[in-house]
């Protein structure tokens, strides 16, 4: 305790308690809370003219008073009103909304207790409002009551219930919402006159200006327990002050409501509460009804009433909160990955999923075919002639799940149009071989040599340049199947080569002059469909949705752990039950996996993209006898769309391993997974990481994030005639609305959907699909042998890789270019030389020599190569500075995006080329390096922690490192920080991920006691002696 403001104020654990006992001991009546940055202090006073004497010399700074309405002190009529304002206000209309509110509450409250009526002269009000939130406390010396927490409560939830029913204005109502019914609560602190909360000292509570009794009023009538000799005592009737609770029912399914009450009462909080209610407009609380007074650990007091509840995480925990503490709660229950599953699908159900625009909904097991032939109409007489008129045919953007027969009903489609041209579009050369074996009468592209005129064809979508567009733009059919991935295709940066622009309008023309465009998928979603009838404003788009649920009541396993799923698909196998394995681990996990699968006995097969395309064309041909006598079949994207396994009670489980840092997406995932398109146990046991990150995931976003990377290349706002961006009116840069630009917005933030959270967002897909979705939270001992297992081989294959490497014949460039143009399939050892080749290219090796299994173990890595390019580019060359480093690279990465150049890139390279811009990384690291007191790459200095910390807590502030910490993290696709309580020591952490995530090094501490800080580099390129940076 200590002695201030003329008493003595209590601090530490049981304040409040201690000084009660103190104040009866002095038989003090008026008692008071100071607002601080950890807890409240308390005191009281004789009565409350010695504390406003007391109060009249604190400094306006230090008013942070608060008057506590003691348990069983009697206490004038007041009302405290809150609103947050949905948009900024300025004086003028904020001193309006105080009146009318007031207004409102002064007529209510009389029509309310017409015995107690009393105009606004007998009231008392006090501001504390911005432009951002009403704040007014009301106070009527005229009445008094008993106490507040039982008398006054029962008056204004009376007074409540009369607001809310037919009798009162709905408008005067939906004012009155705004007071507060919380502060009716026993020892409840008030805020007093000329105070404002510590952590807002912009906001004291002062008089009403535009209330001219209040102005004249003396300080002690604002004061609620300062009770005058005038004033009359109003006893309510208790009974009314029984709330009409909101019924125990929540949108979470009953199970999950159960999992939570049962794991509460197992902890020794559980105790003091009788009952768990929920909440009906709050999904994740839970109300709890105390049943003895008890020690509250959230707010560190003493409760008798209903001041606690229970909120469920989305993690699983739970968490004992208080409505009398801001704090976040207290953890009871920890993490519970299973519940966590349970708690997203639930979640995922009340969400509203699916095509909004439908023209024919359609609920059949398989689809109908609807207009699949043009109906004809009858025989007209015009002109004195018989006319036979065929109406337009429409075209059709199809939605159904896998396996509801959308190539049946391109089959139907093909068969009812025997005199049209078709063509077909895949986004794989896979699928185009399988569409040519099904559609019988189909030529496939990569058999028909120079300009394609075929009446019947199949064509990738990185061939269409290939076409002769006069001879598809009349009676042409065009088929889109697995749009959506088609659409994600036209927006590659890699894989078209320099005919992507090409390529691009013969996309678009093909739409746009086709007769019919019918486009198919299971994953079609809205902005696809106004992408395809953004092309065709001119003919009639039909949309059909089969939402018939091919996956209904199907069991989907997530497992909180990798090797537990391993080591349970090895057991199935042990068990002779047959599985497929859809995996978007490395193709070197993946292949570790087959190997130990093989080791073990198993029959099997994986593919990869180190598989031959040979291979992988007679895989997907012959899908169903490859499989017949297999154990388990491993895929990974490289095939996957369109490869369909249709036998049935074949295989028993499929298993899906998804590792983000593939980049697949969500729907990708599930296509993999549902190539099967009958499993025996209708089961699908699945692995994903937990990792989450902070990229853009709508259209506005990702137009604002290419215009503000290409403004932090170009160092100026500019046109770019290639990212074919150009300026408002008000010199803002402006992403065009033409076909590539919404598709590439879309394909990309439908990607970042998934990366920024995959885990969540394959839950939530898999529970809109019908599937019953669980967790296993079960883990596998670090020392269990299959861990063991997949450690050594994952060892061996990866030293047999760089000895490949190190051994593989060295190519000239002119070679290398000849391998990469050509057509014809590489055997495994050209492959490697020409990884080789890369290699060498990227870290400038000259010299074969250098190049040996020991060499391409340390270096053949991303991180490796990108750490290297990052070092290379600030090497200070004859003495040159970070800054002017970064400048030279600006440079190049803006006379890379001039289309004028030779050599310009496509648009979508330089879309690529925006987002992965060097510049913006190298900035972020340059910054943090000399800020911290490093001018070099290498520096060798050491800097005192003092030092560091001021200089942290520097760059935090004035150069926006926290403000700009999204925009840091989206732009190195790091994961969100698990702490927002910024101490040196996090704060140092977060600083020291960016510079590894770019350079591979780091800030740490010289010895135990990190007195003493120095830059140290953690990766090969940085720290190796035979790194090509000492060359």
């Amino acid at each position: 305790m200590t002695h201030k403001f003329e008493s003595t104020y209590f601090k530490f654990k049981g304040s409040q308690g201690r000084c009660h006992e103190w104040s009866d001991t002095n038989s003090h009546e008026f008692f008071v809370a100071v607002d601080g940055p950890f807890k409240n202090e308390y005191s009281s006073y004789k009565d409350s003219t010695t504390f406003l004497k007391a109060y009249d010399s604190v400094p306006e700074e230090e008013r942070c008073f608060f008057e506590q309405i003691r348990e069983g002190k009697a206490c004038k009529e007041y009302y405290d009103i809150d609103w947050t304002l949905a948009s900024s206000a300025d004086e003028c209309e904020i001193k309006r909304l105080e009146q009318q509110v007031f207004a409102a509450f002064l007529r209510v409250r009389n029509q309310h207790a017409p015995e107690l009526a009393l105009d606004d002269e007998h009231c008392r009000v006090l501001s504390a409002s911005n432009s951002e939130k009403l704040s007014l406390h009301i106070v009527i010396p005229t009445y008094v009551f008993e106490n507040n927490h039982q008398h006054l409560k029962a008056f204004f939830l009376a007074f409540q219930k009369f607001w809310c029913s037919a009798l009162c204005d709905d408008e005067d109502a939906a004012l009155l919402d705004h007071i507060d019914d919380g502060v009716y609560t026993r020892n409840r602190i008030m805020r007093i006159l000329g105070s404002h909360k510590f952590l807002d000292p912009s906001r004291p509570l002062q008089r009403a200006e535009w209330h001219e009794p209040s102005m004249l009023a003396e300080d002690e009538e604002f004061l609620i327990t300062a009770i005058g000799p005038d004033s009359v005592k109003i006893t309510s009737d208790l009974q009314e002050v029984a709330v009409e609770r909101a019924p125990s029912t929540s949108c979470l399914p009953k199970h999950i409501v159960d999992a939570v009450r049962a794991k509460f009462e197992q902890t020794p909080h559980a105790a003091q509460f009788f009952e768990m209610q929920c909440y009906a407009d709050r999904p994740m609380d839970f109300e709890l009804l105390r049943k003895v007074q008890g020690h509250c650990v959230v707010c560190e007091r003493e409760h008798d009433r209903e001041n606690a509840y229970l909120r469920l995480a989305e993690s699983g925990a739970i968490y004992l909160k208080c409505y009398r503490s801001s704090s976040p709660g207290k953890e009871v229950c920890k993490r519970d990955f299973a519940l966590a599953v349970e708690i997203e699908a639930a979640m995922a159900l009340q969400a509203r999923h699916g095509l909004t625009h439908v023209d024919i909904p359609d609920d059949a097991r398989f689809l109908t075919h609807f207009h699949l032939a043009p109906p004809h109409e009858p025989l007209k007489l015009e002109h004195g002639k018989l006319v036979k008129n065929v109406s337009q045919p429409p075209s059709l953007l199809i939605r159904c799940d896998t396996g509801g027969g959308k190539t049946v009903c391109a089959e139907e489609l093909i068969k009812a149009n025997k005199n049209s041209r078709f063509v077909v579009i895949t986004c794989r050369r896979t699928l185009a071989d399988i569409h040519e074996e099904r559609f019988i009468g189909f030529d496939n592209y990569q058999d028909c040599p120079g300009v394609i005129t075929r009446d019947r064809l199949v064509v990738q979508a990185e061939s269409l340049y290939r076409l002769d567009l006069s001879f598809y733009c009349e009676n042409t059919i065009l088929i889109l199947d697995e749009v959506s991935s088609l659409i994600k295709q036209m927006c590659s940066d890699k894989t078209h080569g320099d005919m992507h622009n090409l390529n691009l309008q013969f996309f678009e023309r093909l739409i746009r002059k086709a007769t019919r465009v019918i486009c198919l998928d299971a994953d079609l979603c809205d902005e696809e469909v106004e992408i395809m009838k953004s092309l065709r404003q001119d003919r009639d788009f039909i949309v059909i949705n089969n939402t018939f649920q091919q996956q209904k009541d199907d069991k989907v396993v997530l497992f909180d752990d990798k090797m537990k799923l391993i080591a349970v698909t090895k057991d199935l196998l042990r068990d002779g039950k047959r599985v497929c394995i859809s995996s978007t681990m490395s193709a070197k996990l993946t292949e570790t996996l087959h190997a130990v699968l093989t080791e073990a006995g198993f029959k099997g097969v994986c593919v990869t993209k180190n598989t031959p395309e040979s291979v992988k064309k007679d895989i997907s041909k012959n899908i169903n006898t490859t499989m017949a006598d297999l154990d388990y079949f491993i895929h990974t994207p490289t095939i996957s769309v369109g490869v369909d396994y249709n036998v049935k009670d074949h295989v028993d489980y499929v298993i899906g391993i998804f590792c983000t840092h593939s980049e697949v997406d969500v729907e990708t995932c599930m296509q993999m997974m549902r190539r099967v398109r009958h499993v025996k146990s209708n089961t699908y046991l699945v692995y994903v990481d937990a990792t989450t990150r902070n990229l853009p995931a709508s259209a506005p976003e990702v137009k604002n994030w290419i215009c503000n990377h290409l403004d932090i290349v170009t160092g100026r706002v500019r046109m770019s005639p290639t990212l074919k961006l150009t300026l408002d009116d008000n010199n803002r840069l402006v992403m065009p609305d033409d076909l590539y630009h919404r598709m590439y917005c879309h394909v990309r933030a439908k990607k970042n959907l998934s990366l920024n959270d995959f885990r969540s967002r394959l839950i939530q897909r898999m529970a809109q699909a019908g599937c019953i979705v669980t967790g296993k939270s079960d883990k596998l001992p670090l020392d269990s042998p299959i861990i063991a297992d997949l450690k050594a081989k994952e060892e061996e294959i990866t030293v047999a890789l760089h000895q490949q490497t190190a051994d593989a014949d060295p190519l000239s460039p002119d070679k290398f270019e000849e391998l990469s143009r050509g057509t014809q399939e590489l055997d495994a050892g050209q492959r490697a030389s020409m990884h080789k080749f890369t290699l060498m290219r990227s870290y400038g090796v000259q010299d074969h020599s250098i190049v040996t299994a020991e060499w391409v173990g340390m270096f053949d890595n991303a991180h490796e190569k990108e750490c290297f390019k990052n070092l290379s580019a600030l090497s200070r060359k004859g003495g040159a500075s970070l800054k002017s480093c970064i400048a030279f690279v600006r440079q190049c990465e803006d006379l890379g995006l001039d289309y004028s150049l030779r050599g310009a890139p496509t648009t979508a390279e330089a879309h690529s080329k925006i987002d992965s811009a060097q510049f913006v990384k190298l900035e972020y690291v340059v910054g943090i390096l000399t800020a911290c007191g490093f001018e070099d790459t290498f520096a060798t200095n050491e800097v005192l922690a003092e030092d560091l910390n001021n200089r942290i807590d520097e760059i935090w502030g004035w150069a926006g490192l926290e403000r700009n910490m999204s925009q840091i993290r989206t732009t190195l696709k790091m994961r969100r920080p698990r702490s927002s309580n910024w101490t040196f020591k996090t704060k140092l952490a977060f600083i020291s991920t960016v510079l590894h995530t770019v350079l591979g090094a780091r800030i740490s501490g010289t010895n135990n006691r990190r007195l003493r800080y120095c830059l140290t580099h953690k990766s090969n390129v940085g720290s190796a002696e035979n790194s090509p940076l000492r060359r």
